[in-house]
């Protein structure tokens, strides 16, 4: 358990030194950068929670979560309008799926280009591969550089369901 998040980098940081990560790899990818990333992100939401535990009541917080759902489903909506031709569906078995996070995209000759995922799915393309990308957040950078399919609305609106029965 962390007390800050430079406790977090610092954790990170010191793997980075004892283990050699540049070195760990599936199929020729460099599998560090993803593993990086997820170690991060679970130390930090492990501090975020801890830190800032939430006391709202079960019905002010499904009531702030559908108003919150509603605005980001309008959001989605103009996305995915904007950019139709990236929006992806699953059509049978893929060799790799991958969760993007949307914040890591940067914009590549007029396209959003994600960081982690697009290089790992450029290198299985070229070896024949298949590969389908989810995007779990409400960062809607359009047009992206491939496909994927955004489940952030399909989540929320599954959660507010099963909480209004």
């Amino acid at each position: 358990m962390v007390d800050d998040i430079r406790q977090a980098v610092e954790l990170i940081g010191n793997a980075e030194e004892a283990f050699p990560v540049d070195r760990w790899t599936a199929d020729g990818l460099h599998l560090w950068p993803v593993v990086r990333f997820q170690a991060y992100f679970a130390l930090r939401n492990q501090l975020i929670m801890r830190l800032h535990p939430t006391g709202e009541k079960r019905l002010t917080k499904v009531s702030r979560l559908a108003g919150e759902a509603q605005r980001n489903y309008l959001r989605y909506l103009s996305s995915r309008l904007r950019d139709a031709r990236s929006e992806a569906r699953p059509r049978g078995p893929v060799d790799a799926v991958f969760l993007g996070d949307q914040v890591s995209r940067v914009l590549v000759d007029g396209l959003w280009y994600d960081r982690l995922c697009d290089p790992l799915a450029d290198a299985l393309l070229q070896r024949g591969r298949t590969c389908f990308q989810l995007d779990p957040n409400h960062e809607y950078r359009v047009p992206r550089f491939r496909p994927s399919m955004y489940i952030r609305p399909h989540l929320e609106w599954a959660w507010i369901r099963r909480r209004m029965t």
